[in-house]
This record gives C-alpha cells, sequence and structure tokens, in this order.
C-alpha cells in the first residue's frame, strides 16, 4: 500500500446511481445533479405531445422560452401549430456548474419572434390576434420564469385570451405548476437538496468545447 505523500488532502469521490429512472451524482459539494439520456429527453416529450392532445386543447400559437423550452418547436411543427421564440436568460455559470439563480432576476426580450405573414401585405401595428396560447420551457424550478412570462403577456396584450405552459420538469420546490408536466422531482433524500438537471444538449455543448480545445491545443 503506497503512503500518503506529507500535505496531500483526499477529495471526496463523486459518487453515481440510479435514481428515479435517471442516472444520479453527487458532487462534491453534495449537489445532486440527474444526468438525463436522448432517450429519457424524447420519451418525456412524447408524453407532453400526448397529454396536450388528450386534453384537447389546441393552442392557436406556441411559445418557446428560449433555450430550454425549444423543443417546443417540434411539438409545433408535428402539430401543426404556429409558434415563436422569446429569449430569456434567469441563470448564470460559473465554471461547469449552473449557479443559484438570481431571485426575481429573469430577463425577457423585448418582444417574441414568429412569422405572420400578414405583415408583408399590411404595415400597421396589429393586435394579438391569438386566443389560446401555450407557453413551453424546459422546466420550473422556482416558478419564477413562467410567472413573469404570464405577467409580460398580460401587461403587453391584455387579458382577452388564455395562457396555459408546459415544462419537461416540475421540480417540487417551485412556486408554480404547470397544466403540462412531464416529470416531477422532488428532494433527493440523502441530501436533502433538489437535484439539478443536466440535458442531453449540455452534455453536448461540454463534449464540442472539449473537442474543441482538444483542436486549439492541436494548433499552437
Amino acid at each position: 500500500m503506497k503512503k500518503k505523500t506529507k500535505g496531500h488532502i483526499q477529495k471526496p469521490a463523486i459518487k453515481f446511481r440510479r435514481w428515479r429512472g435517471y442516472q444520479l451524482e453527487i458532487n462534491k459539494k453534495r449537489q445532486p445533479i440527474i444526468h438525463v439520456t436522448f432517450n429519457q429527453y424524447l420519451k418525456l416529450i412524447l408524453k407532453l405531445i400526448h397529454l396536450l392532445m388528450i386534453s384537447h386543447y389546441r393552442p392557436d400559437i406556441i411559445i418557446c422560452v428560449a433555450t430550454g423550452g425549444l423543443f417546443g418547436a417540434i411539438i409545433a411543427r408535428i402539430l401543426g401549430i404556429r409558434y415563436g421564440v422569446w429569449m430569456a436568460q434567469s441563470y448564470r455559470r460559473t465554471g461547469k456548474v449552473l449557479a443559484e439563480k438570481r431571485s426575481n432576476r429573469t430577463f425577457f426580450a423585448e418582444g417574441i419572434a414568429f412569422i405572420d405573414r400578414r405583415s408583408k401585405r399590411k404595415k400597421e401595428k396589429k393586435p394579438w390576434p391569438w386566443h389560446r396560447v401555450l407557453v413551453i420551457d424546459d422546466l420550473d424550478d422556482s416558478g419564477d420564469t413562467l410567472h413573469k412570462a404570464e405577467q409580460l403577456l398580460r401587461d403587453w396584450y391584455g387579458y382577452e385570451f388564455e395562457i396555459r405552459t408546459m415544462v419537461l420538469w416540475h421540480k417540487k420546490c417551485s412556486n408554480f405548476y404547470a397544466e403540462y408536466v412531464g416529470d416531477v422531482i422532488p428532494e433527493e433524500e440523502s441530501t436533502g437538496r433538489v437535484p439539478w438537471i443536466d440535458q442531453p444538449h449540455e452534455a453536448l455543448t461540454r463534449q464540442i468545447s472539449a473537442g474543441l480545445k482538444r483542436l486549439k491545443d492541436a494548433l499552437i
């Protein structure tokens, strides 16, 4: 057995195990993180489409809160529904891990990007033409983003239309509950914390970043 060198500090091992069907990681700061596979991501989207169809609610427009809610564009194309993209930001990054959400600091773009064929014929500003609106995001962990989205839509366009919401994941610590939910994430038992959710596109981003770094190192 090798002896520990002087001053050596043994770092706690990162633990992985299965939890509620996901691969769960407990990192060195005792923060649980669930890693979602592409197949799990796909199944949740299909579940949401099924929930929407059996509710007999057909929205006039789907608003995808970007970037997490961009999967809503897939749902819109499958169901033949108009969609728009609304940029929002509520997280900041520190290194590899997403830091805590800034309280009441969700920032939305000042407009929703969508194609309106009528704009080719008439240039004047038109009233909000839709009566049934579905707002889609990837998750709600505090409820701030979806609360603010609803508030802004009402402030901009009034109260003469219905808003429903859809998310892949609802965290039990949230004060908001969408009409359409793919999965509910409670606290992880051993840490007492609600896990972070590591989605497939985030894993892909890390792989691309690592590949780019290797490419840059090879060119130096």
